[in-house]
């Protein structure tokens, strides 16, 4: 299509498979866990460790296996790239939910009958944005929240070790934009201002180079840099949105009332900054510019802007 060649694009359309995950198709895999849901069930829903490594189940480790190879993996397996095609099916490009839905179904089956809990967290992230599509954003908040959970509390996930930075900061922003579409700004914050915290231990860990077998051991120093500037630059806009909030509501104010607003204005000015300047910071603490950099500080210069447009209209000086 790009090209101009529109009767190529429709000729590979009509020849393109039908998208989304047919009962036929996944009954080539349902055998086994269809055996392992009914022994689960015959053992009062106990967890059966001896067909964790069958055909399709979990991959054989080693006792003494590399905690850097945390996120290594040698293999896929199908549920995951079931997984992965449901992510696809609901990006902006295709909006094909009913398939995303087909995969996750599957998908969720063998999460359960093999117990794997990292997929399981994934899934749940993108259930979580097919119903955020659909406008259901409490459901959405709470798949969010039960893919989290997992990470921090799973048997088989230990200290948060089935996520990485990037999906702790992607998980946090996504459902602090569901908080705010609710109403729960305040809530919000909070997610945001928390998650900052456990990344900035997490960067300032790896600069002190004592991470041992931690929890980050299988992150590199620009992945965690990369998530943590993802939250500060989300946690500032969102300081900038209060700022111009309250100052939209001063001009209804005097006396007292007005001197309080304009003191919290300068409060969420000044943790707006806070948040730039040190996204901005660690962002060109990698050496070279990156385009995330550049993103850092343009983001920068449209909340200054925005905050000095809505000083100009509250003094009426604004001449827009």
């Amino acid at each position: 299509l790009t090209c101009g060649d529109n009767e190529g694009a429709e000729t590979c359309l009509k020849n393109a498979p039908p998208i989304g995950l047919h009962q036929k198709e996944a009954d080539e895999y349902l055998e086994e866990v269809a055996l392992i849901e009914q022994q689960k069930n015959s053992n009062g829903h106990k967890n059966n460790k001896t067909q964790k490594n069958q055909k399709g189940g979990e991959m054989k480790t080693s006792k003494n296996k590399e905690q850097n190879n945390i996120w290594k993996k040698n293999k896929f397996l199908v549920r995951e790239l079931w997984c992965e095609l449901a992510m696809e099916c609901i990006h902006p490009r295709f909006l094909l939910p009913r398939c995303a839905l087909e995969y996750l179904h599957h998908a969720s089956r063998h999460n359960l009958a093999f117990t794997d809990h990292v997929n399981a967290a994934k899934c749940e992230l993108v259930s979580a944005e097919i119903q955020s599509r659909k406008g259901l954003k409490k459901d959405a908040i709470q798949s969010v929240l039960r893919a989290q959970k997992i990470w921090m509390v799973s048997p088989n996930i230990e200290k948060g070790r089935g996520a990485t930075a990037s999906d702790w900061s992607t998980s946090s922003v996504f459902l602090a934009n569901l908080l705010i579409s609710t109403g729960e700004e305040t809530e919000a914050e909070h997610v945001l201002i928390e998650i900052s915290k456990l990344l900035r231990s997490r960067y300032l860990q790896h600069c002190s180079g004592d991470i041992g077998d931690s929890e980050i051991s299988g992150e590199s120093k620009l992945t965690i840099i990369s998530a943590l500037s993802k939250v500060l630059l989300r946690l500032a806009s969102l300081y900038v949105e209060h700022a111009v909030h309250i100052l939209s509501t001063a001009n209804t104010c005097s006396g007292g009332a007005r001197n309080d607003a304009l003191k919290k204005f300068g409060e969420r000015c000044y943790y707006a900054d806070q948040c730039y300047y040190e996204a901005n910071d660690i962002l060109a603490s990698c050496g070279n510019g990156s385009l995330e950099l550049i993103l850092a500080i343009a983001a920068k210069a449209e909340g200054h802007q925005r905050l000095l447009l809505a000083e100009a209209v509250d003094k009426g000086t604004c001449r827009c």
